[in-house]
């Protein structure tokens, strides 16, 4: 999910295919890119493989034209290849209800409307938006695949086994976890700065711990959300194989509250395979079907935090699903079954998102 800083401006739509690059924070190669503008705002943007455009059901889209029947919607196909590019857009236009909708090919030097269209030039990395983007801090990688990589483990063995073998020693010495990671969480948020190894085992440890990860998340801010980010990210890099569940749990609210819908849905691909917690999967996964923007969050943290109040005893597993149905179930008490099949059927390797936004 995406919405756009007030500073940025964009007066074309090379502006436009300049941005989304900052908005989802890769380069989109071969690539269609849904993009929501409400009030002269990009709202929500939705990327989908070029490739599997046609595989792409409309009711993956349905939440979208819900939540936002006056928008206006482009859509973008980033490729250098005009006949792949338009047939894409032509497929994905069949899947729009009569709403209004811009079509653009962006083959990587010019932006055209319609086939044989002269085309707009634009330049995704110097162009006017794109330097705006970089210039609100907006980064940009190479590839989707590079976000992936930028959560994977940075330590050596050797190096997370003597992190493992002091936060031992200090629980055999009566340190608690739980009241250890919190003060690291208070100390972050105030000071910023990047966790050593030792202090992302505590915080992965107290994550873990019935409370502490409500606590941690229902924390979040939008004032404190980027700290929170930058401070969960370097968590999961420090966490042991298979043990980052719950911290990718607490970095994928952080990245949808400050617009990060691209690494949202990496936390939730990273997190189908492993131990995880349902509800804030559940969250995370509802945010993103039902394109949630940050602006929701404030409510969304009202509900966890009275259903959790509602039953403080409900600690994991299934109870975590029948709390997920007061945040986000259909008004009968019941979940989402796409949600509930999620949630219950591991998969092999990572999970296509179904919507990708700054996504």
């Amino acid at each position: 999910m995406t919405t756009t800083p007030e500073l940025l401006s964009l007066h074309s739509v090379g502006d436009l295919v300049e941005i989304v690059p900052s908005l989802l924070g890769f380069q989109p190669v071969e690539s269609l890119v849904l993009v929501v503008l409400e009030r002269d705002r990009v709202e929500v943007t939705v990327r989908f493989d070029l490739a599997a455009a046609d595989q792409a059901p409309r009711w993956q889209l349905v939440p979208v034209f819900a939540r936002f029947p006056t928008a206006t919607y482009v859509v973008v196909a980033y490729t250098p290849e005009a006949r792949a590019g338009w047939e894409a857009l032509l497929t994905m236009d069949a899947a729009f209800p009569e709403l209004p909708r811009t079509l653009v090919l962006a083959d990587g030097e010019r932006c055209y409307l319609f086939p044989g269209d002269e085309g707009e030039p634009y330049d995704a990395v110097a162009g006017r938006a794109a330097v705006q983007g970089a210039l609100a801090g907006m980064a940009v990688l190479g590839s989707r695949e590079e976000l992936h990589a930028q959560l994977d483990p940075t330590w050596s063995e050797e190096a997370l086994a003597a992190a493992l073998d002091a936060v031992g020693a200090a629980i055999a010495n009566g340190v608690d976890m739980v009241a250890r990671g919190r003060e690291l969480l208070a100390r972050f948020d105030t000071e910023g700065g990047s966790p050593t190894l030792e202090e992302a085992v505590v915080l992965t440890m107290a994550s873990h711990a019935p409370g502490f990860l409500d606590e941690a998340i229902l924390s979040t801010t939008r004032a404190n959300a980027a700290a929170r980010r930058d401070l969960w990210a370097a968590v999961v890099r420090g966490s042991a194989p298979r043990c980052d569940g719950f911290a990718l749990a607490a970095l994928g609210i952080a990245a949808w509250v400050t617009g990060q819908g691209a690494l949202q849905v990496v936390c939730l691909e990273r997190m189908t395979n492993i131990r995880a917690d349902p509800l804030w999967m559940g969250v995370l996964d509802q945010a993103n079907a039902e394109a949630w923007p940050p602006s929701e969050w404030p409510a969304v943290r009202q509900r966890v935090r009275s259903a959790v109040a509602r039953a403080p005893e409900a600690r994991q597993g299934w109870q975590r699903v029948d709390l997920l149905a007061q945040v986000v179930g259909d008004g009968t008490g019941a979940v989402p079954m796409a949600t509930v099949t999620r949630l219950a059927t591991p998969r092999a390797g990572r999970r296509r998102p179904r919507a990708a936004g700054r996504r």
